[in-house]
């Protein structure tokens, strides 16, 4: 029963779904709580697109109910050819906090994840 979720990317829009859109990060929360996806800036793809939603429509694949959803889509734009030898490294953050964030509080966490030091 997570409710009144919002989405946040690095633009400070708030939005219920994304498809794609590119962003250092993504915070998904609610009254109580959310959590944070920050995109390492090594990653392929960096400012990654983000594939989210806080609420699927009536009718969808969910039905009516709440359906929380959050994919760093590395692979939104097409396939990444890689050559055997050649390691695929991605790097993600989850941070899971306390009442909802807002952009300065993540764009903060990302900053200091993106630097080497803790978020």
């Amino acid at each position: 029963d997570w409710r009144d979720t919002r989405l946040l990317l690095d633009d400070g829009v708030p939005r219920d779904r994304v498809a794609p859109q590119r962003s250092r990060w993504c915070d998904l929360s609610s009254p109580d709580g959310g959590l944070c996806v920050l995109d390492h800036p090594g990653n392929p793809a960096h400012p990654v697109p983000f594939y989210a939603a806080c609420r699927a429509a009536p009718g969808a694949a969910y039905g009516d109910a709440w359906a929380n959803t959050l994919f760093p889509s590395f692979l939104w734009d097409g396939p990444r050819r890689l050559r055997r030898q050649d390691p695929l490294r991605l790097r993600y953050r989850v941070v899971v906090h306390d009442g909802p964030w807002d952009g300065e509080r993540a764009e903060d966490a990302w900053t200091r994840y993106a630097g080497g030091g803790t978020a």
